[in-house]
């Protein structure tokens, strides 16, 4: 409706997508949207992530006991995301968690938006460390999921979900174990 009246513009493959979801699928969307990550950067480019594990900015690992079980939960926490629906359809990029999930660094702190809702991951140093494998200036790697596509993106951004709180507070307690905080953003 809103895209015939001129109030707001979706993609013909959006549109189309959206045509031919069930309604279970359309609820297990809801369900992804309130654990689904954007990370922002210069230029107003965003990437949508479903971050089942926050990474260690300082060496791409996560050697740290902490940071491994507090993922652990995390994984635990958002379940099935059903791979087997929605990669074949071309909501995901791919099956699979393998993808990194990269954030633009201003003023030591990472701008994402989980749900509705704007956060900060803060406590970035400066300079920040090298990383050879980010050929992204002024980013750092935030975690890694299983990415959206664009149609999937277009497809979340629409659903007014508020973000999961037990998820949010696990990513808090990830973050925390690589000294870095995630809060509301002003």
């Amino acid at each position: 409706m809103r895209q015939s009246t001129g109030s707001a513009k979706y993609s013909a493959r959006c549109l189309e997508t959206l045509s031919t979801l069930s309604q279970q699928e359309a609820t297990l969307l809801e369900r992804i949207a309130t654990v689904t990550m954007v990370t922002e950067r210069e230029g107003g480019a965003s990437e949508c992530f479903v971050v089942l594990s926050v990474t260690d900015y300082r060496s791409n690992s996560s050697n740290i006991p902490d940071l491994r079980n507090t993922n652990r939960q995390l994984v635990d926490h958002v379940g099935n995301i059903h791979s087997e629906i929605f990669g074949p359809i071309g909501i995901f990029v791919d099956d699979g968690w393998a993808h990194e999930v990269a954030g633009a660094v201003q003023n030591q702190t990472v701008h994402i938006t989980i749900g509705q809702r704007r956060y900060q991951i803060g406590g970035y140093p400066s300079p920040l460390p090298q990383n050879p494998n980010l050929q992204i200036p002024n980013a750092v790697f935030v975690g890694s999921g299983t990415q959206l596509s664009a149609v999937g993106s277009e497809i979340i951004s629409l659903i007014q979900a508020a973000p999961d709180d037990e998820y949010v507070r696990l990513l808090s307690q990830s973050f925390a174990c690589i000294g870095l905080s995630l809060s509301p953003a002003d």
